[in-house]
């Protein structure tokens, strides 16, 4: 991942189609997070994002930014389209010299799974607070089926509606990666 000289070029937009990104190379990184900021800007369980470095994303039309503070202290930037209301862009204090990109902007069903689980689901494993996708705690998803059940079993006793979310995490990470890995 992070290539810019692979020559790839993905085409981003919002759903009326004013707001495009254009992404060039391989994103720096692709990550889920579970965090409470990104359930609310999502209206999902988790958000699905590729990073990529500033220098690889050009956008074009007109767009709006919106700046909220998470429970980490920092800054995200949401750049979205005025007249459809679709996010398109972001950019995290957290990941200085990066932009982030929604993957469903790019409608492209091949594209990379993620890497990293952040948010809430992360927290649980890491016996700390993490409210915000640019904080330190992560957990690489390699051997993704030791990972889904580590998660389901460390949260597994959990009664509180974080337990809930984290199984539910897993159980969606271990399904989605048998599924793309046949």
């Amino acid at each position: 991942m992070g290539n810019q000289r692979d020559g790839r070029e993905r085409l981003a937009r919002c759903c009326c189609g004013n707001l495009k990104v254009t992404a060039r190379g391989e994103p720096v990184d692709v990550d889920l997070c579970s965090c409470t900021d990104c359930q609310r800007g999502t209206g999902s369980a988790f958000s699905y994002a590729a990073i990529f470095t500033v220098s690889a994303v050009s956008i074009a039309g007109e767009r709006r930014e919106y700046r909220q503070q998470g429970d980490s202290g920092r800054c995200v930037d949401s750049f979205f389209c005025p007249t459809c209301g679709t996010a398109v862009l972001f950019r995290a204090e957290g990941l200085p010299g990066t932009l982030g990109v929604p993957v469903s902007r790019f409608a492209d069903p091949s594209f990379a799974r993620p890497s990293k689980l952040l948010g809430l689901a992360t927290a649980s494993l890491a016996r700390a607070s993490c409210k915000h996708r640019c904080n330190r705690y992560s957990t690489r998803l390699s051997g993704h089926q030791n990972f889904a059940v580590t998660l389901a079993s460390a949260s597994a006793s959990a009664s509180s509606p974080r337990g809930t979310r984290a199984r539910v995490m897993a159980g969606m990470i271990s399904s989605t990666r048998s599924t793309t890995s046949r």
